[in-house]
């Protein structure tokens, strides 16, 4: 067995080797070496994590960002926005005659003094906030046109999911994508509690080379609303209309069918249906005796449905 001798390390050299029996030993410059790059790793592997969050932390801050989730490591959780604006969950009505006024109703949250709220461009007027959830503004008249609805509080400004419309009429105008007839059908009237579920309304329609085969057209949009009594759908704002669904082929003419909730508040109020071929831009109003382009027709806003709040 050969026996070592311990020498001073000044006197063995940082290079140096010194064997025991077989074993080598490491040269002493060699292990401060690997000792080095290893603290120089993990000093790069804390630089780079912290370059990681500050990169994280960047982006966040930048708004690039829509939402994070957080619950404890994983992405599962609660969702939270990242950008500054208001929430806008829906409005009411969701659209406007151009050449009319319309006060419409903004849900959300994050309202506060001086909301304001504008419509595919055009600034609204009269904003009035209700609540932090609840914000009134008046669309004012515009063209025909659909855009985005934008709320903008101290904070920022958000757009809602869906679209504003200022719709257009076509009643009398004689162009192509005028109905060329339309009728209210019936109930005639009505009497009912507020809200609650009208009948159901009908309502037909015919356009040659549309509704002349059997089943739904292809192309056509038709909605059921109401507005106050005397009111002129052509012309005045306030109008509440939503989508009807197409019921049965009536020779060439196809019908289709509504209901709406009545008003929570009010006496008196009118209905019909209006029809549109360009995805609801511009409309063919309907009313009792007929309307639309063939000959002798012609819009009445006195041959409305009429809906009485009351006890049926």
């Amino acid at each position: 067995m050969t026996r070592c001798r311990r020498l001073p390390i000044a006197l063995l050299g940082l290079a140096a080797l010194v064997a025991c029996g077989d074993d080598p030993v490491t040269p002493i410059d060699a292990r401060l070496g690997d000792a080095r790059a290893d603290a120089a790793l993990d000093a790069a592997a804390v630089d780079a994590a912290m370059s990681d969050a500050t990169v994280d932390a960047a982006t966040i801050d930048s708004g690039a960002l829509d939402a994070v989730t957080i619950d404890g490591n994983g992405l599962d959780g609660p969702t939270i926005d990242s950008g500054s604006g208001p929430l806008v969950t829906d409005f009411s009505p969701v659209d406007s005659l151009a050449n009319s006024r319309t006060r419409v109703t903004i849900t959300g949250a994050g309202f506060g003094p001086g909301t304001t709220a504008s419509f595919d461009g055009v600034v609204g007027t009269g904003c009035s906030v209700l609540s932090s959830t609840l914000l009134e503004c008046s669309a004012p008249p515009s063209t025909v046109s659909r855009g985005p609805l934008i709320v903008t509080t101290s904070s920022g400004s958000t757009t809602a999911s869906r679209l504003w419309t200022y719709t257009g009429v076509r009643n009398e105008t004689d162009v192509a994508a005028e109905a060329d007839y339309c009728n209210l059908q019936f109930p005639a009237s009505f009497t009912a509690p507020h809200n609650t579920t009208s009948p159901t309304i009908y309502a037909r329609l015919y356009e040659a080379g549309v509704t002349d085969a059997p089943g739904a057209p292809s192309g056509v949009k038709a909605q059921l609303g109401w507005g106050n009594a005397g009111g002129d759908p052509t012309f005045q704002g306030g109008w509440r209309f939503a989508d009807a669904d197409y019921n049965v082929q009536v020779g060439n003419d196809d019908e289709f069918q509504g209901t709406f909730v009545t008003p929570a508040i009010g006496a008196g109020f009118a209905y019909t249906f209006r029809f549109s071929f360009d995805d609801g831009l511009t409309f063919t109003y309907c009313d009792l005796d007929g309307a639309g382009a063939n000959s002798g027709l012609e819009f009445s806003s006195t041959q409305l449905g009429v809906l009485t709040i009351g006890s049926p």
